[in-house]
């Protein structure tokens, strides 16, 4: 509106000028036309082209308007765009993950690697350390027939620490904690051997043999095939695991638990136990001979005897 007041302003001459601001200042432009001599037909004029600059001020205005319009929609439609492409590469980044390279099956099942783990990690020792370690066991063997049982601890703990998974070391040990009258001891030793028993027994015919260096003289059975030390260890497997339930049933019988002796004794005779003596004569057992059952159990290792 300033615009428009400077022009009539300055087309106006003489004394009406202040008139015509007064009428100006109060925006009465039909008032101002009419009583507006000096003016005339340039005052029409004058506001005609007032008029058509506010049109094209408005042109203008709606032009700048659609111009910024576009470009919010330009940048919309572009981020928009970078939106979809980001999340279909997400997408088939997921996909290619999940189906591996191009070519492969996303169903197939991986190698197996030519070397497989032993049950529960075992792992056989080389020559040299078998040999050292047989040299402790038999030393300790030695101290257990003298009935010295701590000195024969003392060798069979060399031993575990050569391999703590030697099948005999854990047999001599637990039997010498029960000379010593350790019975927690020897339960919790017992139980691991059961344990290593367990994992030895899961092995396959390949991977057993490896472990037969854990054959007493004579049990390999006169054959270097693995078919043969692989049941030469299953036989021994069987045997340690008979033996362990057998000092297990010592333990409970001096415990007094009498049903529990019962029950690892027919444990010990299931896996092949048959000393008949020495069920007759422990005197571990002495607790357990009157019980109703153990006759059967004596029968059964008798069987086992005489069975080859």
């Amino acid at each position: 509106m300033r615009l428009l007041k400077k022009v009539l302003y300055t087309s106006c001459s003489g004394d009406l000028d202040k008139e015509c601001d007064n009428f100006l200042q109060r925006k009465q432009l039909p008032e101002f036309k009419r009583n507006c001599p000096s003016c005339g037909s340039k005052t029409k004029e004058v506001l005609g082209v007032n008029h058509i600059g506010i049109a094209s001020l408005l042109v203008l205005f709606f032009i700048a308007a659609g111009a910024v319009y576009w470009q919010i929609h330009r940048v919309r439609s572009t981020a928009v765009d970078l939106v979809q492409q980001a999340t279909s590469q997400a997408v088939f980044a997921i996909r290619e993950s999940k189906s591996g390279p191009k070519g492969t099956d996303p169903d197939a099942k991986p190698a197996l690697s030519s070397s497989q783990p032993t049950p529960c990690g075992l792992r056989p020792v080389n020559q040299p350390d078998v040999n050292r370690l047989l040299t402790y066991l038999k030393q300790g063997m030695n101290y257990a027939t003298q009935h010295r049982y701590d000195l024969a601890l003392n060798e069979f703990e060399q031993v575990r620490q050569i391999d703590p998974n030697f099948l005999a070391m854990h047999e001599d040990i637990a039997a010498a904690q029960l000379k010593l009258k350790k019975f927690p001891d020897a339960e919790n030793h017992l139980e691991e051997e059961l344990k290593l028993i367990g994992c030895l027994d899961q092995m396959n015919d390949t991977d057993l043999p490896k472990f037969a260096y854990m054959l007493e003289v004579g049990q390999e059975g006169g054959s270097n095939s693995n078919l043969a030390r692989a049941l030469a260890m299953r036989k021994r497997i069987k045997q340690a695991r008979g033996a362990a339930h057998y000092n297990l049933a010592c333990i409970r019988s001096h415990q007094g638990i009498t049903e529990q002796a019962l029950a690892e004794l027919r444990q010990a005779v299931e896996n092949g136990f048959s000393d008949v003596s020495a069920l007759r004569r422990d005197p571990d057992l002495a607790n357990v001979r009157s019980a109703r059952g153990f006759q059967e159990v004596l029968d059964a290792a008798a069987t086992n005897r005489e069975t080859p």
